[in-house]
């Protein structure tokens, strides 16, 4: 049964079930819930951090550019972008909020969709290269099965929108059945408006899909002139409509940093396509230095299986590829380095060793910086390596590629059986949130609409359970109480203005003049109680276990 007799929604729709089924099968459905929402204030902080930052858009009265807050980083405005908690979906649902109940959490329901359209998506990917559903079925499992897409989903869900990158190759593989230029042109830009919508990196991971994409049919194009026009013909709407939108949902606003700190960190390996970390239970991990986790883009035993017949062929074949190819090869090779060069960063390490570190002029590595998690850059040569190994290998094995494919993948469901387990434990159980400022709530807050930290609480010091309870712990009480907090969580923020305010509202504190309307909170390691009171009298003190 090859893909001419199954209709392709018929095809998407059996990859989206079934990677709704192994959603099911690892989350379980009580996070689908949307009103249970404890195992997102429990979980990783960044995921509490993701969810809160919703909250906040929501309760925020509206503002232009429509994806300000006024009540997450007082007394400025900050943009939903930078909480990470998906602003197309908060914006959507934001608009939808009256009708919604009080607690609404979508992130359940948006990693549903995630693996769903993983899967539905990986196969329309691979109708075009094998020659029946019965293979297409069984070669899914690489996608569903997938290390990048299962570390993301709940600690950074925005970047578990992997079946995005997969959209960009469909534009790839599909070219001769789109149609017109122009409609190649609007689905790109398409494209690169609802990733921008998502999150950043995959933006710039589609960017330069875009990019390669472009190149190839300007190479295919007969004169240089030509091939220009065809190039700006892609780039600039794309960039017009992404820059529209970004700039529409406040991403531009304020004085917020551009980079961030981590460029050389957060990379990739040169072992990263190979290393499972903590996902095989067939292959041991491999050393990594620092934060290279970010960098974790492990193709998978079935893709490794695959590999050598797939490398033969190519070999064999290298000649008539590239006289019949040749566009398509440049661009792919220039695609490939950029992909592998920024994920590397300036700092490139095999094992735990690094090789060496390249300076940099300062604005080329702010402008790197945009991407300090520079590692996530591999993904899509990750999915390239699959693609490329099932298309090959089943031309060198012919008749025993379906038996090598279908043992590839089994194997590969038996290497992550473990993290199958773990996850299920984790997800079986329900979470109960508590927080050190809970104890808050029996006391009168009448008039009291802005909570104030005198104090900057970034991951210099510390980071887990003293952070939720700072930040993520006075977030809750505040939004349940009307009030404002002075500085969430954002990813690109005003520091400097955060500190000017901090300063401002210490003057007023010594003066004995303290706003009527504040709660200003301090961490207990920063203050004496005798010199607090010393320091700052006409002001009633409360004290938690980590806070006054």
């Amino acid at each position: 049964m090859t893909d001419k007799h199954v209709k392709w929604y018929i095809s998407f729709a059996l990859g989206a079930l079934f990677g709704g089924l192994v959603f099911i099968m690892l989350y379980g459905v009580r996070i689908l819930n949307v009103t249970y929402d404890d195992w997102l204030l429990t979980g990783w902080y960044d995921l509490s951090q993701h969810y809160v930052g919703w909250k906040l858009y929501r309760s925020s009265a509206w503002h232009f550019p429509i994806g300000l807050s006024d009540n997450g980083f007082y007394p400025y405005l900050a943009s939903v972008i930078y909480t990470d908690s998906i602003p197309i979906l908060s914006l959507i649902f934001k608009i939808f909020s009256p009708v919604l109940p009080e607690t609404f959490q979508f992130l359940g329901l948006y990693g549903l969709l995630c693996f769903m359209l993983q899967g539905g998506v990986a196969k329309l990917l691979l109708r075009r290269i094998l020659p029946g559903e019965v293979h297409c079925c069984i070669a899914c499992i690489p996608f569903i099965f997938c290390a990048p897409l299962w570390q993301r989903m709940f600690y950074h869900t925005a970047l578990a929108s992997q079946y995005l990158i997969l959209m960009g190759f469909l534009l790839f593989m599909y070219r001769d059945r789109i149609g017109s230029r122009v409609k190649r042109i609007v689905l790109w830009s398409g494209l690169g408006v609802l990733t921008i919508t998502i999150h950043f990196t995959i933006y710039g991971i589609v960017s330069v899909l875009l990019l390669g994409y472009a190149l190839w049919e300007a190479l295919d194009e007969a004169g240089n002139k030509v091939g220009v026009r065809v190039f700006a013909a892609y780039l600039l709407p794309y960039l017009f409509s992404t820059i529209a939108v970004f700039w529409l949902f406040g991403g531009f606003y304020g004085n917020v940093s551009g980079g961030a700190e981590g460029l050389g960190i957060f990379s990739a390996n040169l072992n990263s396509l190979y290393n499972p970390i903590d996902y095989s239970r067939i292959i041991k991990e491999f050393p990594l230095t620092g934060g290279q986790y970010e960098g974790l883009s492990y193709v998978g035993i079935a893709a490794l299986i695959l590999t050598i017949p797939a490398a033969a062929r190519i070999v064999k074949c290298r000649k008539t590829l590239w006289e019949e190819h040749r566009s398509f090869i440049i661009s792919f090779i220039c695609m490939t380095a950029i992909f592998w060069v920024t994920a590397l960063s300036p700092v490139v390490a095999f094992g735990d060793h690094v090789l060496f570190e390249i300076p940099l002029p300062k604005f080329i590595y702010d402008a790197w910086s945009l991407f300090r998690a520079s590692g996530r850059f591999l993904w899509p040569v990750m999915y390239a390596y699959i693609l490329i190994v099932i298309y090959y290998s089943r031309f060198e094995i012919r008749d025993y590629f379906i038996i090598v494919l279908a043992a590839g993948c089994l194997l590969q469901l038996f290497e992550f059986s473990e993290k199958v387990t773990n996850i299920q434990k984790e997800y079986s159980e329900v979470k109960e949130a508590h927080f050190a400022a809970d104890p808050l709530d029996t006391m009168d807050w009448e008039g009291i609409e802005h909570l104030q930290f005198m104090h900057d609480y970034y991951f210099g010091e510390f980071y887990g359970d003293e952070i939720r309870d700072q930040l993520i712990g006075y977030t809750e009480f505040a939004l349940r109480h009307g009030m404002t907090v002075s500085n969430f969580h954002y990813s690109r923020d005003d520091m400097d203005g955060v500190r000017a305010y901090i300063a401002e509202c210490d003057a007023a504190l010594k003066s004995g003049e303290p706003r009527d309307d504040t709660m200003y909170v301090f961490r207990r390691s920063d203050v004496d109680t005798e010199e607090l009171q010393e320091k700052y009298r006409n002001v009633r003190y409360i004290f938690t276990d980590r806070d006054v």
